[in-house]
């Protein structure tokens, strides 16, 4: 098969399959529905900058905007809107407003869920921990090699339970969740990150693991097919 009929293979299966989402594997919540009183939701999929990047795909906060910085001097934005590091292990800060329970009911505490796509080198997962506190539980999403790119496109899932006291102080006005993480070495690139956060009293929310479709696997596949044609590792 020649270069130039498997490039127009390629491109056919694409176009045929453009309506389906490379954003397949991830998930929305279970347990609350996004936009609902107490709850954020932000997302990134194609990043301009590496310094403050705001959500360009979802970003409902009623407590501000939220804000993604690599602090590792030397990355870069590549051409499809990833953040890429080449020399050295990149690291990660994201800020997310959210709303201070004023006193004398301080006692709400915070659901997160934070899903990450990275390509090539894999994050150190022990090193995402959202205000210092790691996640309680999480899940693969979906993987697939990368080909010429070397290593492989990994989708992750992480829920966090986070107590009021590791966020809010009481007083009125809105406090900072941070999420830090890590890659294990050179040559991540961030692709997509999502952030979503419900808040209520007296405890916390009882979101599932997700366990990925077939369906949803195969359409993470067809979309890497896209994504290996408009975006580097």
């Amino acid at each position: 098969m020649g270069p130039k009929f498997s490039t127009r293979l390629a491109l056919g299966m694409i176009a045929c399959f453009a309506p389906l989402s490379a954003s397949a594997a991830f998930v929305s919540p279970t347990s609350w529905s996004r936009g609902i009183g107490g709850t954020t939701y932000q997302e990134w999929d194609v990043f301009s900058t590496n310094s403050g990047a705001t959500p360009d795909v979802g970003n409902v906060n009623g407590n501000g905007t939220a804000s993604l910085t690599e602090t590792v001097s030397g990355s870069f934005i590549t051409s499809g809107g990833n953040i890429y590091h080449a020399g050295a292990a990149s690291s990660f800060t994201v800020t997310t407003p959210e709303a201070d329970v004023t006193a004398p009911a301080p006692d709400h505490n915070v659901t997160a869920i934070v899903q990450i796509r990275s390509q090539g080198t894999e994050l150190d997962y022990s090193s995402v921990l959202l205000n210092g506190i790691a996640a309680v539980d999480t899940a693969e999403l979906g993987r697939i090699a990368l080909g010429g790119f070397g290593g492989e496109l990994v989708d992750s899932w992480f829920l966090f339970n986070i107590p009021y006291a590791a966020f809010g102080d009481g007083i009125p006005g809105v406090e900072d969740l941070t999420l830090t993480f890590n890659a294990t070495g050179a040559h991540m690139s961030l692709d997509r990150l999502s952030i979503d956060t419900a808040i209520q009293p007296f405890g916390f929310y009882a979101e599932p693991n997700p366990v990925p479709e077939p369906a949803s696997l195969a359409l993470l596949g067809l979309g890497a097919i896209t994504m290996l044609t408009r975006r580097r590792a």
